[in-house]
C-alpha cells in the first residue's frame, strides 16, 4: 500500500511539473532540455560558439518523404536553417527559414511546441545548432534531416526556388561539393 501512495504522489508530482511549464513540454529523458521561458533563452549567436549537447535524433530522406506524404502537413513543419541566399537557390517544398547566422526566434514563435519539427541545411552542421536551440525553446518532437538537404536531393527528391522545381543545390561550402550525386551543385 505504501509503494502505491508513493507511486500517486511521484505521478501526480511529474503531472504538476508539466502543468505549471509555460511550453507544455516535460522532458523524457536527462538528455532532452527542458523548455526554457523567452527571457531566460541565451542569444542564438552567443549559444552557437558553445551550444548545449541535447541529443537531437536523425530522420532519413526516405523517411521524410514518406511522412510528407502520409501525414497531415500542418503537423509537421520543416526549418531551412541556411541563409536567405541559399534558400532561395533551392529549399524543400513548404520549408520555413529561421536561418542561421540570422535566426530569428520570431521566425517560429507561433508554432505549436507539439508540432513535429523537422530540421534542416546543407549537410546537417548547422541544423543540428538550430534543432537543439528550438528544443531549449521547448518543442518536444525536432529531428534533423539526416545529409541534409544534399542528402534529400540525391534520393532523388525535388527541391524548389520561386520558380517551381530546380535541380540548383546550394551546397554551403566548397569541400560539400564531393557530395553531391543529384543535381547542380552551387557554393
Amino acid at each position: 500500500m505504501a509503494c502505491l501512495i508513493c507511486f500517486f504522489i511521484l505521478n501526480n508530482a511529474t503531472y504538476s511539473f508539466a502543468q505549471n511549464d509555460p511550453f507544455g513540454f516535460s522532458p523524457s529523458s536527462s538528455q532532452d532540455a527542458a523548455a526554457l521561458s523567452p527571457n531566460e533563452l541565451p542569444d542564438f549567436e552567443a549559444y552557437c560558439k558553445d551550444p548545449e549537447n541535447i541529443r537531437i535524433p536523425p530522420i532519413l530522406a526516405k523517411e521524410l518523404e514518406y511522412v510528407i506524404k502520409t501525414n497531415n502537413r500542418e503537423q509537421i513543419i520543416i526549418i531551412d536553417a541556411r541563409s536567405k541566399e541559399e534558400y532561395e537557390i533551392s529549399h524543400i517544398q513548404g520549408a520555413r527559414r529561421t536561418g542561421y547566422k540570422d535566426f530569428s526566434i520570431e521566425r517560429v514563435w507561433m508554432v505549436s511546441r507539439k508540432a513535429r519539427v523537422i530540421v534542416y541545411s546543407a549537410n546537417k552542421n548547422r541544423s543540428t545548432v538550430v534543432a537543439q536551440y528550438l528544443k531549449l525553446m521547448g518543442f518536444t518532437d525536432v529531428q534533423v534531416l539526416e545529409d541534409g538537404l544534399i542528402g534529400w536531393k540525391n534520393e532523388g527528391n525535388s527541391i524548389y526556388d520561386k520558380n517551381g522545381a530546380t535541380d540548383k543545390i546550394h551546397v554551403g561550402n566548397r569541400t560539400n561539393l564531393k557530395l553531391v550525386k543529384s543535381g547542380l551543385a552551387i557554393y
